[in-house]
């Protein structure tokens, strides 16, 4: 009987051993190693993480087409996610306010680099107006896969690089500006999927309970005899 007994507690212990993992459920991404081409363009006391997303600070990033006609900036930084997760895909928006009137020219437009990989984030012309008025425009906003491997359970930090360009030309009669005074990321997570049963251990488990109840059975045998 306490063969048996033995037995069984082996084999409790091995599928809690070799079952899937409970993984912490902690989804907040690390972000690190920021950097920018452009002195002026980007606040690193102003950048900050909120969860999964990534807000990024802006100081002066406007082109005008009396002063600036070209706000040309690089931003770099690193994405990890927690353990037990990985990051399947990010997500990346900007957008700012302008102005052109007269037939000036005004114009974002930029890229996003996730490892290694670019991808355009398109552009935007603001409209000319024969009045001076505020517009609003927007790039990005969807979503960007991210092929870094998972590796014993981990995936290392994701690398990403966002190039922009505000383009401001004034015309004879004419007057362009165009500021970003928004940009962030989104990092969505899935978990980790666990490593499944080796059938040979299915085999042994199932070759120990067979085990025990062939010796719970003699047991009894010799215990009625």
């Amino acid at each position: 009987m306490k063969k048996a007994g033995v037995l069984t507690g082996l084999l409790a212990g091995l599928l809690v051993a070799f079952g899937p993992a409970r993984a912490d459920f902690v989804k907040y991404v690390e972000y690190s190693g920021y950097s920018s081409s452009t002195d002026g363009f980007f606040e690193p006391g102003g950048t900050y993480a909120d969860g999964n997303k990534l807000v990024i600070g802006l100081s002066n990033f406007t082109a005008d087409g009396a002063a600036v006609i070209n706000a040309f900036d690089t931003f770099s930084f690193y994405a990890k996610a927690p353990a037990g997760f990985y990051i399947t895909h990010v997500e990346y928006s900007e957008s700012g306010l302008g102005s052109n009137t007269g037939g000036a020219v005004a114009l974002a437009t930029g890229s996003i680099v996730v490892d290694g990989v670019s991808y355009s984030l398109a552009s935007t012309i603001l409209p000319s107006s024969p009045l001076p008025s505020t517009q609003t425009w927007s790039l990005g906003g969807f979503a960007i896969p991210v092929y870094a491997p998972v590796t014993e359970g981990e995936q290392g930090p994701v690398s990403i690089q966002v190039t922009n360009s505000l383009v401001a030309v004034d015309v004879p009669g004419g007057n362009a500006s165009i500021t970003k005074d928004s940009a962030f990321i989104i990092a969505q997570l899935a978990e980790i999927a666990a490593v499944p049963l080796p059938p040979s251990l299915w085999l042994l488990g199932s070759a120990l309970f067979g085990v025990g109840l062939l010796s719970r059975r003699r047991n009894r045998v010799g215990s009625e005899g």
